[in-house]
């Protein structure tokens, strides 16, 4: 009756394993001008952003370069607002391709099972379209996949199944120019959400395995004390 009581205490204790919180990693709440903020990181035409200052309109920015009028990322922390036809939002990224194009990717922080979500959106009145690739690089190897091919991003949805990234593997987007690149602004938002146990749920699993194999013991030694019939 104890064995089985031990036993059954046991596997309680490794009930909570199963319980899991999800580790989300949010381009843009984690965007503040730095580089690998949220892990995430930009560039254009192979380089990675470096300036975050003056931006205009008063913007958190990442830039080609400082007051710069060509690629770069911004995020707005104020109220939405339109200018010259573009439409500032204040939920997305804003993504201004310019001639190089630029790149959104994720670099993972550890080995792991990942599930991406991203959703794009053409924010110019007069859009003319851009280019879309989805890309990963997978110890060291890059792949590359085209989503949109000088098109317009209305609402555009990306949403992959778990993939699995090592430490330092990245996944990520690239928003090329369309015909004009001055009417390319791209809202970008970009999730990763990571599966990953509880803490205290490891915790509970090995204080519940101590727990059991000191009980099993000292049961152990209580019937070595019995005695046997000769």
């Amino acid at each position: 009756m104890k064995l089985s009581k031990i036993i059954a205490a046991a596997c309680l204790s490794m009930a909570p394993l199963a319980a899991a919180s999800a580790t989300t990693y949010d381009a843009f709440s984690s965007f503040d001008g730095t580089q690998g903020a949220g892990n995430f990181h930009y560039g254009s035409n192979g380089t990675p952003f470096g300036f975050n200052a003056p931006c205009v309109l008063g913007l958190t920015c990442l830039e080609t370069a400082a007051a710069s009028d060509g690629a770069a990322v911004y995020k707005n922390t104020g109220a939405s607002f339109v200018i010259e036809g573009s439409h500032v939002l204040n939920d997305q990224l804003l993504i201004v391709p310019d001639k190089f194009g630029v790149g959104s990717s994720f670099k993972a922080p550890h080995a792991g099972i990942y599930s991406v979500f991203a959703a794009f959106q053409a924010l110019d009145d007069d859009p003319t379209g851009v280019t879309i690739v989805q890309f990963k690089v997978l110890s060291g190897v890059l792949s590359t996949n085209v989503l949109l091919g000088n098109g317009i991003p209305n609402n555009l949805l990306f949403g992959a199944a778990d993939i699995a990234l090592g430490a330092g593997d990245s996944y990520g987007f690239a928003i090329a120019p369309g015909r004009s690149p001055e009417n390319d602004l791209t809202g970008l938002k970009f999730t990763v959400t990571e599966a990953v146990p509880e803490p205290a749920a490891w915790g509970m699993m090995i204080a519940g395995f101590g727990l059991s194999g000191a009980a099993l013991r000292r049961k152990a030694v209580k019937d070595s004390r019995k005695p046997t019939l000769a």
